[in-house]
């Protein structure tokens, strides 16, 4: 049986397109760290169980790179700094559980006083190897941050850091690996 998210995407992903910078790519999270954790953990439950995960910039090497890089050619770099981390302190995902086999997969964030959903497909989940959970559309994309490849999410890997925590990386990956971290229940 096949299980299907809806994944919505991320409005870091667009501005660090406009930004133009390239890095080298990092991922906040050690491979030996990864080891260590992914064992206890069942990558395919821990998407499906549901919960929020707000956006990590910190531990997002390669997109807190970019955005440095970014902010450096603007006339305040402390504060376009501070700017970002303000905006990506707002953004997260969001797994809601719809039944024993689907679960919403949401990126939201806030532009101004609006909450906003920047990227939606269903996606259905193809296979679990090691610690990511590999996964495709099944259906357009929809949202306010639409990508110019239409095939963007053809091949999606969501990696199981932990319980607490998951990564995307972009299937261009420019932008590195994009790590987000549990929230507390509200």
């Amino acid at each position: 049986m096949r299980t299907t998210i809806n994944v919505i995407g991320f409005s870091l992903l667009g501005f660090l397109s406009a930004v133009g910078c390239s890095t080298p790519r990092g991922d906040g999270v050690s491979s030996s760290a990864l080891a260590q954790v992914t064992s206890a953990v069942d990558p395919q439950a821990m998407i499906t169980a549901g919960g929020e995960f707000g956006f990590d910039l910190d531990a997002s090497t390669t997109a807190l790179a970019s955005v440095t890089a970014g902010c450096a050619a603007e006339a305040d770099p402390p504060a376009c700094l501070r700017k970002i981390r303000a905006q990506a302190a707002g953004e997260g995902l969001r797994l809601v559980v719809v039944d024993a086999d689907h679960t919403r997969f949401e990126s939201f964030g806030r532009e101004g006083e609006a909450n906003v959903i920047y990227l939606a497909a269903v996606l259905a989940i193809d296979h679990v190897k090691a610690s990511t959970v590999h996964a495709h559309a099944t259906t357009p994309l929809t949202g306010t941050e639409l990508p110019k490849d239409t095939k963007a999410l053809d091949n999606v890997a969501i990696e199981v850091v932990d319980r607490d925590t998951i990564a995307m990386t972009d299937s261009d990956s420019e932008k590195g690996r994009l790590v987000f971290r549990r929230r507390a229940a509200r």
